[in-house]
């Protein structure tokens, strides 16, 4: 059956070229671990300012997710990184802060030094490893497509926090 991230991952691809990062990321997750209800699609956009990182407080929620502070090998996460907040740690108002001040992935531990990110936005696509992610592109996550996670999160100065995830429960029907 494949991955249910990558497989959901991979759908989305099909009908879309590129989406917001927190999008790409909250309708995966809600597909994966059959998320319903109020809150969850609105925490993971960051609806609220205030709050920069409910993303991560809303998949802390999860039965056997956890905060932690560097990648777990074999394990999916969601990560929300920002280059600027404010000095109370607020998203700043539209318009003053950096471009592409915030980001949201899903990434793969390899070590709790290296992952495999799954992203969108940008215009680039929805990306696994840098590389567009088509139905060519299998479920691999081996090392080649691994990058340093202290590479990834340089340019996010304002903090990067991550969730691992507990496995997806296994479908059998849809």
């Amino acid at each position: 059956m494949g991955d249910p991230i990558l497989t959901y991952a991979r759908a989305l691809a099909r009908g879309y070229h590129d989406m917001p990062c927190s999008v790409l990321t909250a309708l995966v997750l809600a597909e994966a671990y059959s998320i319903v209800g109020a809150g969850w699609y609105e925490a993971l956009n960051i609806y609220d300012r205030t709050r920069p990182w409910s993303p991560i407080t809303a998949a802390a929620r999860l039965p056997h997710a956890r905060v932690v502070d560097a990648p777990v090998p074999g394990r999916w996460h969601l990560v929300q990184l920002w280059k600027e907040l404010t000095p109370e740690g607020h998203v700043p108002p539209k318009g003053e802060g950096p471009p592409n001040n915030g980001h949201a992935v899903i990434a793969w531990g390899l070590t709790p030094e290296r992952v495999i990110v799954l992203e969108s936005g940008g215009g680039l696509g929805i990306r696994w490893g840098r590389r567009p992610l088509t139905d060519h592109v299998g479920d691999d996550c081996g090392p080649e497509l691994g990058e340093a996670w202290t590479s990834r999160i340089r340019p996010y100065k304002a903090g990067a926090r991550l969730c691992v995830l507990p496995a997806p429960p296994e479908r059998t029907t849809r």
